[in-house]
């Protein structure tokens, strides 16, 4: 079991609706009557005392008879603009607010999520401006919007531009939270962060990193997975565990390596023109157990959160590569246990302890699984007799003599004369 698995004991602002009503309609009034102004003797209500749907504009205030209106659409909430004190209040709420240091290359395009970004960070707490060093980085190769580091971030990269440096306050709503950091970060803390921009990188859909960047960078989202798992943010930690499968994913060509050997031109083209190596073979395998370790891992999180149809898509994803990993096979008959299909789950944990004989956890799960389907199939026994007595029990129908001296069978419910 690896040290870095993931194990199974621990691991309003209301708004108001548009409406098409024109300004000469007005909705039913159920209320009581209210008095109608001075002035207004006995023509149309006035309906001033409403509120207004829409801004409404008079041409003439003094034609009484006829008011040509003209209504103004309000426009669009436009973006958030700096303040005049410099201060770039993202959310309108105070909790996500940027100040440009050094201004970067204005005009060219911004980072959009998926891609790949250069950062620098220093991060300190707001309230005491203390250094926090666990989570100071110098990162080449974040993934915009994957949680590689903390929400405030993936949301405030898109809003800067290249080889911009910028202040960033961020709340603990969309740091750290109520949890902190043991030992690091207080609960509830907002982070005073000065973040640097030094490139971007844009993928394109058919690109595929060299495989050592691909294991260097899906091993760092997996082990960020484990740290929002240990946090109990189940949301999160899917999200870093599923980022992480995907830059896992051998290739075809690069599954078929582990029985050839051979190395298709698809995969020299990865490892960037590099000669046949038996280090190849081993990269390979190397992605391979840290995807299984990905997929297992995923597999628990979504126990948490029951979906458990989504957990066993994944273990039977690591299956696929490794038929023989045994703690894929010991989620694989707890997930079907869930799912209530006893007897495919004892026959799973009979498969892994085969494998590991010595393994208590499967031993355990087997019995207690064993003992319940024990149960299913006494009851199951037990009515299917109470079902025969009933039946043998029940007198049989007979034909009775109806009028006129005719047979008749009266057991359905319906008289039928013979």
């Amino acid at each position: 079991m690896s040290d870095h698995e993931v194990v199974d004991e621990k691991p309003e602002v209301e708004s108001t609706p548009k409406t098409t009503e024109t300004a000469t309609e007005a909705p039913e009034d159920t209320t009581a009557a209210t008095p109608k102004p001075e002035g207004n003797d006995g023509g149309e209500e006035s309906g001033d005392d409403m509120p207004p749907l829409e801004d409404i504009k008079y041409d003439d205030e003094t034609d009484d008879a006829v008011k040509k209106k003209r209504i103004v659409i309000p426009e669009d909430k436009p973006k958030p603009k700096p303040a005049e004190d410099g201060w770039l209040d993202v959310l309108d709420n105070g909790e996500l607010r940027k100040f440009v240091l050094t201004p970067g290359a204005v005009g060219q395009p911004r980072p959009e999520r998926g891609c790949i970004v250069a950062i620098k960070l220093v991060v300190k707490l707001e309230e005491t401006q203390a250094v926090v060093e666990s989570e100071s980085h110098e990162l080449t190769d974040m993934i915009v919007g994957d949680s590689d580091l903390f929400q405030g971030l993936d949301l405030i990269i898109p809003l800067m531009d290249q080889k911009e440096v910028a202040r960033v306050v961020v709340s603990s709503r969309f740091a750290y939270g109520k949890t902190g950091i043991p030992g690091a970060i207080p609960p509830d803390a907002s982070l005073d962060c000065e973040l640097h921009l030094l490139s971007v990188q844009w993928l394109d859909e058919e690109f595929v990193l060299p495989i050592v960047d691909r294991i260097r960078i899906g091993n760092r989202k997996k082990e960020r997975g484990n740290f929002w798992f240990g946090r109990q943010e189940y949301s999160t930690c899917i999200q870093c565990y599923k980022s992480a499968i995907k830059l896992l994913d051998a290739t075809d060509e690069e599954l078929e390596s582990l029985d050839t050997n051979e190395l298709k031109e698809h995969f020299d083209q990865q490892m960037k023109g590099e000669k046949k190596s038996p280090e190849d073979e081993e990269r390979v395998k190397e992605l391979v157990d840290i995807r299984g370790v990905t997929y297992n891992n995923l597999a628990m999180a979504q126990m948490k959160i029951d979906d458990f149809s989504g957990a066993l898509t994944s273990v039977e994803a690591v299956l696929v590569t490794q038929p023989n990993n045994v703690k894929a096979l010991f989620r694989k008959g707890r997930i079907l246990a869930e799912k209530g299909e006893l007897e495919d789950a004892i026959k799973v944990l009979k498969t892994g302890l085969t494998l590991e004989p010595d393994n208590k956890a499967i031993a355990q799960e087997l019995n207690k699984y064993s003992a319940k389907r024990k149960k299913e199939l006494v009851t199951e026994r037990d009515l299917y007799k109470r079902m025969l007595q009933t039946d043998k029990s029940s007198p049989p129908t007979t034909p009775s003599k109806g009028l006129w001296g005719r047979s008749s069978v009266t057991g359905l419910g319906v008289e039928c004369n013979c």
